[in-house]
């Protein structure tokens, strides 16, 4: 039997896809992935596209038959207060009280009692056209909407990057802490020898141990860090897991970058802004024209059917109400000229906004390339930086063994080699903090430049029968 079971369960966890984290890694598209489908932003945005398609079967309903049943119970007693043979008014003496007989008996009246049944329909004509002008701006509201969850996505995407990085770099800063730890405690280890042997004094020693300390407490600042910045990332995906992981770094680009105008032109046919923008346009103009409508005629038609449900032997009734109602109006102060010319202003705010849009698009593209380029600078300096901290590093432990050099040589090397890492480290994180940005300005992850078609083929020319061409 256990054998059984630990075969089934082998057999699940084969099947089961690999999800994040199952592996203690968390990759950059894993997160981005996680985001998109479990982050807050993504999720709003989808229910801002749910309640603008509610709010266009509102406007749909308005052109359809609306129709209602209403019913009623009555009961009145007609003999309160009344005698039947020369009583006075609410007297005690010489009335009698009828409940519902069938007979008279002096002055008295039976208790009524009755059902109504109504039944009513009515049905609006969109003679004017405002109706079915409501009804395009709320559709291209909804298409507005659908836009807005890419544009959510494209900001999601961004943003998780730019975490994701962020928490990148901090992990390598812990690395980087610990190389350092490492490297004083291995210094201390010699130096201990070398203070046995009497060729160093105790004060090295002591400043070793001192720096030590002091390398411990900067790896614990370090790895607090690293686990906000995850914290943070975490957050972002839409997650609460306290499940530990490790970053990996992405992949560099070893692919050539396309030219800066047609990256441009790209920005501006890929990001969802623009066109999301291109939607309320539209939208605005159809509010547009429902406005100019304010001053057209409306038609509507209802109709009203009653049933009266007798009881005491009365006989029922039923009564038909048909009416057809054309409103025309005249006159109304200019509110209907004002609105027209707040419609009109909405669809002129959009369109200006649109035109600012497309500017800026332009300037995100190309300052994320400048910071792109300078990033790709900086690195380099960085990384030859770094080499020559290392090997003034590797100077000062030789003389310092050697004896022909200070502690605080070997000191100094140490913090510049840590500074120098550090140096990269950030500037690797400006690297790739300025690709997610370009990609988010593109609105498209397509960096490289689009493949060109072969030139067509020239003709073949004709040979004509003694062998030359014609």
């Amino acid at each position: 039997m256990n054998w059984i079971a630990m075969g089934l369960a082998v057999a699940m966890s084969q099947a089961a896809p690999a999800g994040p984290l199952d592996d203690g890694v968390l990759t950059m598209d894993e997160a981005v992935t996680v985001a998109l489908t479990e982050g807050f932003t993504v999720q709003r945005a989808q229910q801002a596209t749910a309640r603008a398609e509610a709010q266009s079967r509102a406007a749909e309903a308005a052109l359809g038959v609306s129709a209602s049943f209403s019913g009623s119970y009555a009961w009145f007693d007609g003999t309160a207060g009344l005698t039947t043979g020369g009583g006075s008014f609410g007297g005690t003496t010489g009335g009698t009280r009828q409940d519902g007989g069938t007979g008279d008996t002096g002055g008295g009246s039976r208790v009524n009692t009755f059902n109504q049944l109504v039944v009513s329909a009515s049905k609006v004509f969109d003679i004017s056209g405002r109706i079915r002008a409501g009804i395009r701006a709320t559709d291209w509201f909804v298409e507005a909407s659908k836009v807005g969850e890419a544009v959510a996505a494209n900001g999601v995407r961004g943003d998780v990057r730019s975490a994701y990085l962020q928490a990148l770099r901090a992990q390598e800063l812990v690395v980087i802490q610990l190389a350092v730890r490492t490297s004083i405690a291995e210094r201390l280890d010699k130096t201990k020898v070398m203070f046995d042997a009497g060729s160093v004094p105790q004060f090295d020693v002591l400043r070793l141990e001192n720096t030590l300390v002091q390398a411990d407490r900067n790896l614990v600042d370090a790895q607090l860090a690293a686990d906000l910045a995850k914290r943070s990332l975490m957050n972002l995906m839409g997650m609460d897991d306290e499940t530990s992981f490790d970053l990996q770094a992405p992949a560099a680009m070893t692919d050539a970058l396309a030219e800066d105008s047609a990256l441009v032109q790209r920005a501006l046919k890929e990001r969802p802004e623009l066109d999301a923008t291109s939607a309320q346009i539209q939208a605005y103009l159809a509010l547009e024209d429902q406005a100019k409508t304010l001053y057209a005629p409306t038609l509507a038609l209802s109709a009203q059917q009653t049933y009266i449900v007798g009881t005491g032997g009365s006989s029922d009734s039923k009564s038909t109400l048909a009416l057809i109602n054309l409103s025309i109006p005249l006159y109304d102060s200019g509110s209907s000229r004002a609105n027209r010319d707040a419609a009109r202003a909405n669809t002129v705010d959009a369109e200006i906004s649109k035109g600012q849009l497309s500017l800026g698009i332009v300037l995100q593209v190309r300052a994320a390339l400048s910071n792109l380029n300078s990033a790709r600078a900086s690195l380099v300096l960085a990384e030859n930086s770094l080499t020559l901290a290392r090997e003034a590093l590797r100077l000062a432990n030789l003389r310092y063994d050697e004896g022909a050099g200070l502690l605080v040589d070997v000191l100094v090397a140490i913090n510049d080699e840590r500074a120098a890492a550090a140096g990269v480290a950030d500037a690797r994180f400006a690297q790739r903090l300025a690709l997610a940005e370009l990609q988010r300005a593109l609105g498209t992850d397509e960096l490289t430049p689009e493949a060109t078609e072969p030139p067509a083929p020239a003709p073949a020319a004709d040979a004509n029968p003694n062998g030359n061409q014609s």
